[in-house]
């Protein structure tokens, strides 16, 4: 199986677009090459294209069956309100046909978008591996370590940018089944306590290569091992 992996990615920086094609836009040259692995692995070789917009690189390809399958799956793969940016043909006209709005609700203001049953129902190696896309792709780490004078206050929790209230509740039940606690807070899930956070770690963790791109400390250091830093034991200063 490797449909989780096509599917994690199209949930978070990939997609159907209104002219067909499937596409993913990202980053990092291990999850674009992960994804292209990913669709020869379970649809064969594909017209792949790729481009560059700002600094991420996207990859496209169109193909009416692989289109078919997922959208028999999972009826979008839009994330953001229909009227958020870019919006939603439909929004504008009602009897819109094109591709990416044949299943849309603007009325609710949000697309059906929906993990698939294939894999909340499926079985935990197709949750991990979903999971650890999603995250390496839509989360990070949040480590920071500021001096306070007489103190060191450190925050640390892992996040996911996910502003879709259903796919939140999806996120939360899955991450559930290994035993780890997220919270909601706005547009993100977090993952705060330790136990969770070590969980988190030795059940699902980023994928390997894949790095930070924003802020100073961390930037270009893989996700991977700034958890692992993150999780290490710190020694003790005596005061």
């Amino acid at each position: 199986m490797c449909i989780e992996k096509i599917i994690a990615y199209l949930l978070t920086d990939g997609g159907i677009s209104a002219d067909g094609r499937i596409y993913l836009a990202n980053t990092n040259d291990v999850i674009i090459e992960d994804f292209k692995k990913a669709v020869i692995e379970r649809f064969g070789h594909q017209k792949f294209s790729f481009n560059k917009a700002t600094s991420a690189k996207i990859i496209r390809f169109s193909s009416a069956k692989v289109r078919k399958f997922l959208l028999g799956i999972s009826p979008s793969y839009r994330t953001r309100p229909c009227r958020n940016f870019p919006p939603c043909p439909k929004t504008k006209n009602p009897n819109c046909k094109v591709l990416s709005c044949l299943n849309c609700e603007p009325k609710n203001g949000l697309p059906p978008t929906r993990i698939p049953e294939i894999i909340m129902k499926g079985d935990k190696k197709i949750k991990q591996s979903f999971l650890m896309r999603v995250f390496s792709a839509d989360g990070g780490v949040v480590f920071t370590e500021r001096d306070k004078g007489n103190y060191t206050e450190t925050r640390k929790m892992i996040v996911l940018s996910c502003s879709n209230p259903i796919l939140q509740e999806q996120y939360l039940k899955l991450l559930s089944e290994f035993g780890i606690i997220a919270r909601k807070n706005g547009s993100q899930l977090q993952i705060e306590r330790k136990e969770d956070i070590e969980k988190f770690k030795s059940q699902i963790n980023f994928l390997p290569g894949v790095t930070v791109t924003k802020g100073k400390k961390w930037k270009g250091v893989e996700k991977r091992k700034v958890l692992e830093f993150m999780c290490s034991p710190r020694p003790k200063v005596r005061l």
